[in-house]
């Protein structure tokens, strides 16, 4: 008892026990457990409270789901009007079925119920998206339920994630008799809005032509290609349908395969392309037949680049030439101007490989044909890439010609391009044209006496360099690097010192990270070809001879796949490079054997450098044969070597002569009074 005489209040002793205890948190956890009591006793009042229903539908409602990234996904959200949600199973279930989209349930009901319904469904769409973006899913779809005599309707809306929606749709209910299943107008609709997102987002990506997107194309291929598998023979996925899808794919790993460097993607386009056709004949759609053959044509193409021999660049000019049958100018003018700018980089590429000039010139004229309506008022972005596929054949066309016209023109086109090519706006073909006009001005400074031309290329090739970075397109970084390396050899080449030269093997060293013989074989040839030139040009300002015997061995390895039938001219080249290091290898150890192996090469380089095919390749032969001969010549007795050096150096100074090229002419008369003063001695 207390002092008044009344019981103690046990609920005032527990709280002082917990306070002096606990302090202020045991008293919370008290009071806590005192209101979820007596919401317990009272919950059929409390619930009744206004705001407490919503408050408990929030707890308890499951999180929005996460979409799978490699499928295209369909959210599902309550239905207005199904109270037991019988009806948003049904559809659920049915989607189910189509085994290349993911189903996911939405636990959220988007409201139409309104004073202004225009303003609710413009809110309902609106919650829509933000739960797309949550979600990650490609389409929601949210409406309600409308009951009227006992049967049902549906009032559907789509909302895509990407692109605009569609109106509301309504589906009749399901009957048992039909064993509940959605009518075909909703899978139609289905089918149309999966299309639709399809076309947004390959619009996107072509939105961003002349920029990365490779590391965005992986998830949105592997959609498609399950939407694919999927959809054959469904309600809505017609001969068309399919057709527009495989070409979509088509274009995506067309993107993949050339910006990341891997080939399954180009080889995959090729197979999607051809399937394709088999769903657009030309009969039945004559343009959509014409775009796959163009499609198929840029794929081979791609891929004709980093393999050996010319089949796919053969079956890639077919591919085009196919094409325009039905894109005419007439017709279709700037498809038209398309597909000539491509069957004419697809003839630049194979003329590349060949000795003549023919189909250079067929590439050139294709891109003159182009820019009759790719002008600069009117497609400026087309017309400065036409320009620069323009350049690219004039260079090949200027590297066999002994002026300078073919290449100076070249300089002038790929200059125009830049004018509209610039970083900000298209980085990956603004670095493509840098890296061109660097291989023109090279070829102009190989010919010229200063080194002015070749330091405007490396300027060039370290530009372009800025954005094809090794990561991002890495067979692209690794040609920058071999053009990079092969002008500072020839800088290295005209200056004293080795530190251009030194640069030069390192940047070819980096090159090859990539371009391996098994993924480019005829770019890891090249590579090693001009590896081989800087080895040698350093080899000739050492005293052993460690890097002229890496520079013979990388010719060596270029030859492996630079053969005299797939790439005459190129196997001829290797053989000239591999016939001087090892005259410079003999001179230097005394070795009349070594020697007489570069005169073979010599002999070899000349049977495919004549004259008339590339008169200034054939005068620098010229030259080379002479230096062998008189190396071999001052060891013999006789005059008969020293008389063949002095006829080839005389061969290549009647020719420089003709030229005018004056510091060539120095070059060939230093060399021949030399072979006719030891020739001379031995004769007296």
């Amino acid at each position: 008892m207390t002092v008044e005489g009344k019981p103690p209040d046990f609920y005032e002793l527990i709280k002082k026990w917990i306070f002096d205890h606990f302090g202020i948190p045991g008293l919370a956890v008290l009071a806590f457990l005192a209101i979820a009591f007596y919401a317990y006793k009272n919950w059929d009042k409390i619930k009744t409270w206004p705001g407490v229903a919503s408050v408990v539908t929030n707890i308890s409602r499951w999180p929005v789901p996460k979409a799978d990234p490699n499928r295209f996904a369909v959210l599902v959200a309550h239905l207005e009007n199904d109270t037991q949600r019988e009806h948003e199973r049904l559809v659920l279930e049915a989607l189910k079925e189509f085994e290349g989209v993911q189903t996911l349930s939405l636990d959220r009901t988007i409201t139409l119920v309104g004073p202004v319904p225009e303003m609710m469904e413009k809110r309902g769409q609106q919650e829509a998206h933000r739960y797309l973006k949550e979600s990650g899913a490609s389409v929601i779809i949210w409406g309600a339920v409308l009951s009227r005599g006992g049967s049902s309707v549906y009032k559907l809306y789509w909302t895509p994630a990407t692109g605009e929606g569609r109106k509301p749709g309504r589906y009749a209910s399901p009957l048992a008799e039909e064993q509940l299943r959605l009518p075909e107008v909703f899978w139609g609709d289905l089918a149309q809005i999966l299309r639709l997102l399809m076309a947004s987002q390959d619009a996107e990506f072509k939105a961003q032509e002349g920029h990365y997107v490779a590391d965005r194309l992986p998830h949105f291929i592997a959609r498609v290609k399950k939407l694919l598998e999927a959809s054959v023979d469904r309600p809505g996925w017609d001969e068309d349908a399919r057709g527009r899808t495989l070409l979509i794919l088509a274009n995506a790993l067309y993107t993949l395969g050339e910006q990341s460097g891997q080939n399954k993607p180009l080889e995959d386009a090729v197979t999607a392309c051809q399937r394709a056709l088999k769903e657009f004949t030309r009969e039945r759609v004559p343009l959509d037949w014409a775009l796959t053959q163009n499609g198929l044509g840029a794929a081979l193409q791609c891929l004709g680049a980093r393999e050996g021999g010319t089949q796919r660049m053969e079956e890639a000019v077919a591919a085009y030439k196919e094409a325009l049958k039905e894109f005419t100018r007439e017709r279709v003018p700037l498809m038209w101007a398309m597909c000539q700018s491509n069957l004419g980089n697809a003839l630049s590429a194979l003329g590349e490989r060949e000795s003549g000039t023919i189909n250079l010139k067929k590439a050139e004229a294709a891109h003159r044909e182009a820019l009759r309506e790719y002008s600069r008022e009117r497609m400026p972005l087309r017309w400065a890439l036409t320009q620069s596929n323009l350049g690219n054949a004039l260079l090949f066309l200027g590297e066999r010609e002994s002026g300078t016209v073919y290449l100076e023109e070249s300089v002038a086109a790929y200059r125009e391009a830049l004018k509209e090519q610039t970083r900000e706006r298209v980085p990956l073909p603004w670095a493509g044209t840098q890296n061109n006009l660097g291989n023109a001005l090279a070829r102009l400074g190989e010919r010229e006496n200063n080194t002015g031309r070749l330091e405007e290329a490396v300027v060039a090739y370290r530009e372009a360099l800025q954005e094809r970075t090794q990561e991002r397109v890495p067979l692209d970084w690794a040609g920058t690097q071999t053009n990079l390396g092969l002008t500072l050899s020839m800088i290295g080449d005209r200056e004293s010192g080795t530190g251009y030269l030194e640069e030069a093997v390192t940047a070819f060293n980096e090159a090859l990270k990539e371009r391996t013989r098994k993924r480019v074989p005829l770019d890891w040839a090249r590579t090693q070809n001009n590896l081989g030139m800087a080895l040698s040009i350093l080899g000739g300002r050492e005293t052993d001879t460690i890097s002229l015997q890496k520079g013979a061995a990388a010719y060596r390895e270029a030859l492996k796949e630079f053969t005299r039938e797939r790439i005459p001219l190129m196997w001829a080249m290797s053989q000239a490079n591999l016939g001087t290091v090892l005259r410079s290898i003999g001179e230097r150890e005394n070795n009349a054997a070594i020697l007489e192996e570069a005169l073979k090469a010599h002999s070899e380089a000349l049977k495919e450098q004549t004259r008339e095919r590339v008169p200034l390749r054939w005068a620098m032969a010229q030259i080379n044969m002479g230096d062998v001969l008189w190396s071999l010549g001052r060891r013999e007795s006789g005059t008969v070597r020293l008389e063949k050096a002095i006829t080839a150096y005389k061969a290549a100074l009647e020719f420089y002569a003709a030229a005018q090229d004056s510091y060539n002419v120095t070059f060939c008369i230093a060399k021949l009074q030399k072979a006719e003063a030891l020739l001379q001695e031995r004769q007296k």
